[in-house]
């Protein structure tokens, strides 16, 4: 589904947050399941960080967890009108995304941020339709055109304070001697970031459609 060309698109960082909190109220049970399967997965990767095959196999939940909630945002918010499911073309702009931002983070930092930002709604893009891969980037680069500010605010409102604190509970495993109870709370609050992340990201992309009003859908 493409955004209207002519349709004035304002984002305001507020609103987003509003509308993220709206999908993960509506996404509560999902989101729970999620975290309850990722968090000791995560733990597990973290463990068997030396063998490369098994921690590589063990993140397919993350996708599977990443795909099967955006997809559950996308239809609670009539958004998704794909033919068929795309797990294909969402792992392949994962793939082509993750790259480019970290080739934009270890050049400058400064690009890699903006890709992060203008390339945010790709995987909504790409799950809600048929879109191919690289035009499902190029819909998220043209869709988020003139609101780089708020968003990278609102991006930055998701992510940061779970990193930090995340960061805090493997201090805590330094400090108490635990290293089970600082990797515990470490993965619950990386993962939980990046759940409420994910529902960000349908909150950007349902911005940009004109049959989405998160506050109409959910009041």
């Amino acid at each position: 589904m493409s955004p209207d060309p002519h349709r004035h698109v304002i984002f305001d960082t507020g609103a987003l947050l509003g509308a993220t909190l709206r999908l993960l109220r509506a996404n509560a049970g999902r989101s729970s399941f999620a975290l309850l399967v990722l968090v000791p997965v995560s733990m597990a990767a973290e463990l068997n960080a030396a063998n490369l095959a098994l921690s590589s196999l063990l993140w397919v939940p993350y996708l599977v967890a990443q795909y099967w909630l955006t997809a559950a945002a996308l239809d609670q918010l009539d958004l998704r009108s794909a033919s068929r499911p795309r797990f294909l073309a969402f792992f392949l702009v994962g793939i082509v995304t993750s790259l480019g931002i970290l080739v934009g983070l270890v050049l400058l930092i400064v690009p890699g941020l903006v890709l992060m930002v203008r390339w945010w709604t790709a995987v909504p893009t790409v799950i809600a339709s048929d879109i191919g891969v690289y035009a499902a980037i190029d819909e998220s680069w043209r869709a988020t055109e003139g609101g780089f500010w708020p968003i990278l605010a609102f991006f930055l409102l998701l992510y940061v304070p779970p990193l930090v604190a995340a960061a805090g509970g493997t201090m805590i495993e330094t400090l108490i001697g635990e290293p089970l109870v600082g990797s515990l709370i470490a993965n619950l609050l990386s993962n939980g970031g990046a759940v409420v992340g994910w529902h960000g990201a349908v909150a950007v992309y349902s911005t940009t459609q004109p049959r989405a009003d998160v506050s109409d859908v959910f009041s």
